[in-house]
């Protein structure tokens, strides 16, 4: 007999077929996890501010391992180890991920996700290593995803495919440095069409990010309101009038990119100079 395990752990997760929190568990995994073959060990570390995720995986694997915290700097950080050959295998083998280090640009989306299910792995994966935030004046939104080269090209691939989204690869050292990449979005209808695709049917994500986007999201529904509501002939008479942009979005309750962009549209077609 062997010695008794110290911590309680479902091993046969990864056996069942996927549903949206495997898929969703997968995305983690593959942003912010660390595996080992050799050793049957799973890792998970994040900021503490986003310890709601591992509380996710704990409770999806029926996991009593414990929670570590640590400080690197000012930040602290959370993480949680599990050692169970059986898990680790069969996740590995079963969705064909690196064995060891998975950072040298080896890492591709598994072949064997169903494409019902795929925007919620591509939330897992977003919700590790994937970035929100506003433009400088703050007035657009702007998303991002990071990691290989390969990983980046065949998401930019997927997103322009099945959203007609296109995406900037961008490196973070060099183009010779294909581990470190990052792959950007710009604009609050850009950003606003990817968060009803991420989204859709979502019952798990990281809230602070999808709070963010529920904020675009509802900019985006000014933006694109406007022109149907008779705003633009309201934006009109009121710059003909002398009012200056943002007073025109204060008194109509607009987004000032949005009467701005108009303003431009208006000056290109002749109808205001």
């Amino acid at each position: 007999m062997g010695r008794p395990k110290t911590y309680n752990v479902n091993e046969s997760y990864f056996n069942m077929p996927l549903n949206e929190k495997k898929a969703y568990f997968l995305g983690l995994i593959l942003s912010d996890g660390h595996l080992n073959y050799n050793r049957g060990c799973f890792q998970y570390a994040c900021k503490k501010d986003d310890v709601e995720l591992i509380h996710f995986m704990k409770n999806e694997l029926g996991s009593t391992h414990p929670i570590k915290e640590y400080q690197i700097k000012e930040n602290w950080y959370v993480r949680f180890n599990i050692t169970n050959k059986s898990l680790v295998t069969t996740l590995i083998e079963k969705f064909d991920l690196p064995k060891l280090n998975k950072s040298n640009n080896n890492l591709l989306i598994p072949k064997n996700i169903p494409p019902d299910i795929l925007h919620h792995f591509l939330r897992g994966l977003f919700d590790g290593d994937g970035s929100i935030w506003t433009s400088s004046k703050k007035e657009d939104y702007c998303f991002s995803y990071s990691g290989g080269e390969n990983l980046m090209l065949e998401l930019k691939q997927i997103f322009h495919k099945t959203l007609k989204l296109n995406g900037h690869i961008s490196y973070r050292y060099s183009k010779e440095n294909r581990n470190s990449c990052g792959l950007s979005y710009h604009g609050n209808l850009v950003t606003s069409i990817f968060f009803n695709y991420l989204y859709k049917d979502a019952t798990c994500f990281l809230k602070r990010k999808h709070k963010k986007f529920e904020m675009c999201n509802e900019i985006s529904k000014k933006t694109t309101l406007y022109r149907f509501d008779g705003s633009e002939e309201k934006i009109k008479k009121l710059y003909l009038q002398g009012i200056s942009q943002k007073n025109i979005s204060d008194k109509l309750n607009l987004v000032y990119s949005s009467v701005r962009c108009c303003v431009q549209r208006l000056r290109k077609s002749g109808n205001i100079t």
